[in-house]
């Protein structure tokens, strides 16, 4: 697991002695010496019996931590490694067909998947304006209203010159096309009073609110965002030099902290090729589907970046693989418990394990990590099984 940048990259399926210096024990001794009051000759003496017994203590007291070092170290090396003679302690892995996955680990911020600016298609005073920045709003719903009183006055008076017309022409006092005429006008004076009424486009979150009651607006002013949310979008920061496993389609798994067992899946969408100066970071951006509209903007975010995965997959740590000149190779135990070479294809290698594509069989036991005595018909013994 490594963390750099908000991502982490995982995968699935993861005497000392307290030494006395010598040169200390000199100093020690010389300080001691040199701070006694006696005659020079006396002095001397002193001297030279003190680097005798000093002397003499470094001389034992070397030797015996030669000694200790020396059977402490074959007996730990034995105990690693030595079951009986010749036989070599290991660890091994069954191999056995999983699902292998590859995940980057990062967080981010949720914001609304488009942003729509909301006017008015005629001007005049903003006389009602239902909600406040982050209500939830419907496809359909009020969200302001201008002054209606002329509009409305027009509509009234448009509407009765029409039932009038439908009389005359009942009795043929009017033409058809007057009686058309009156109705295209009902409907115009119908059309300017709809106007005035600002309806929501469709399903989203009401953003900044950028106008008032009582302001005057026209048509080219924006009155409000509109935050769409049928489908979120989340933004996270990858560090540069991981950005080249990220490519648009790769799956995304995304969790909020309102709805800690649920999983939200998405798809990266686009990866921004700016990279910014502090945090030495580029931009991934993916797209989140938001059925129910769970998810709103703002909620802290985290996400799992699927970079591989395959059904089946035979895979092992990465510390059984060894490099060698012609290629990879681990070690696997036999029937008869030796240690045989096997040269394997690695596929794909994540920071935990090594997809094995070709030399390994589902069964095979897999020594996990190889102990420098151990070669190639080695007797091995099996110690831990995983």
């Amino acid at each position: 697991m490594s963390e750099s940048g908000g991502h982490t990259t995982h995968t699935h399926h993861e005497k000392r002695h307290g030494e006395r210096s010598v040169h200390g024990l000199k100093a020690k001794a010389s300080g001691f010496i040199s701070s006694t009051i006696v005659p020079f000759a006396r002095k001397r003496k002193l001297a030279f019996m003190a680097i005798l017994v000093i002397g003499g203590g470094l001389f034992i007291w070397g030797a015996s931590k030669a000694v200790d070092l020396v059977f402490s170290g074959k007996k730990e090396k034995k105990a690693k490694t030595s079951i009986g003679s010749g036989t070599v302690a290991v660890n091994v892995l069954e191999a056995k067909p999983d699902h292998f996955q590859d995940i980057m680990v990062a967080v981010g911020t949720i914001q609304g998947g488009s942003e729509i600016p909301l006017r008015f298609e005629t001007e005049g005073g903003i006389d009602l304006f239902e909600y406040r920045e982050g209500d939830k709003l419907r496809k359909g719903d009020v969200i302001a209203r201008l002054n209606q009183r002329d509009p409305y006055l027009k509509l009234k008076k448009s509407r009765l010159e029409l039932e009038q017309m439908e009389k005359l022409y009942a009795i043929g006092g009017v033409s058809l096309n007057k009686l058309e005429e009156s109705k295209v006008q009902a409907d115009l004076a119908a059309l300017e009073m709809e106007k005035t009424i600002l309806r929501c486009p469709r399903d989203g979150i009401l953003g900044d609110k950028d106008a008032e009651v009582g302001e005057f607006v026209t048509p080219a002013k924006k009155i409000a965002t509109l935050v769409s949310i049928e489908n979120v979008v989340v933004r996270v920061g990858v560090i540069e030099k991981e950005i080249d496993r990220i490519f648009p389609g790769q799956k995304v798994v995304l969790t909020v902290d309102t709805y800690q067992n649920t999983d939200f899946t998405g798809k990266v969408e686009q990866i921004s090729p700016i990279v910014a100066p502090g945090s030495r970071t580029l931009t991934v951006e993916a797209r989140i589907p938001n059925e129910g509209g769970l998810l709103l903007p703002g909620m802290f975010a985290r996400t799992r970046i699927t970079i591989f995965e395959q059904d089946n997959a035979l895979f092992v740590p990465n510390d059984a693989v060894e490099k060698t000149a012609s290629g990879s190779r681990v070690y696997v135990v036999t029937k008869d418990n030796k240690a045989e070479a096997r040269d394997v294809e690695v596929g794909y290698v994540s920071s935990q394990f090594s997809l094995i594509s070709q030399g390994l069989e589902a069964g095979d036991l897999v020594i996990t990590q190889r102990p420098q005595d151990l070669k190639a018909g080695s007797p091995v013994k099996v110690i831990e099984k995983s």
